[in-house]
């Protein structure tokens, strides 16, 4: 069964699927044509990337997939770590202690935008 909604008219996709483009490596271009191949909406993100590591993964896609797919760009500055992050590494920390490993690292940072690169640099 087919749902055909303004969704998938607008983009031109056959179901009214649109994957998330997740910033920081999770959103790959194989997931991004996995996903239009399929007949939804593949997205890569564009945040946290540096620019021609956005046109390699552009081309990338287009060579995979001949239908419809995003890109989506992080355009709001990286806000700083939440002070609530040193207790939840704390709980997450105990599940690898169990199991006789180390806890994972305690200095966690989102990585910078690039936004502001792209801005000056594309002009």
């Amino acid at each position: 069964m087919k749902l055909k909604t303004g969704l998938c008219e607008r983009f031109g996709i056959t179901h009214p699927i649109v994957q998330a483009p997740m910033a920081g490596g999770w959103t790959t271009s194989e997931l991004a044509i996995a996903v239009s191949n399929a007949g939804g909406l593949g997205n890569l993100a564009a945040a946290r990337v540096t620019i021609d590591g956005l046109r390699a993964a552009i081309t990338t896609v287009t060579a995979g997939t001949r239908r419809p797919f995003g890109v989506s760009f992080l355009v709001a500055p990286p806000e700083p770590m939440p002070a609530n992050v040193p207790p939840i590494l704390d709980v997450l920390d105990q599940v690898p202690a169990e199991l006789g490993l180390p806890p994972g690292p305690r200095e966690v940072q989102a990585p910078s935008s690039v936004i502001e690169e792209w801005v000056v640099r594309d002009r």
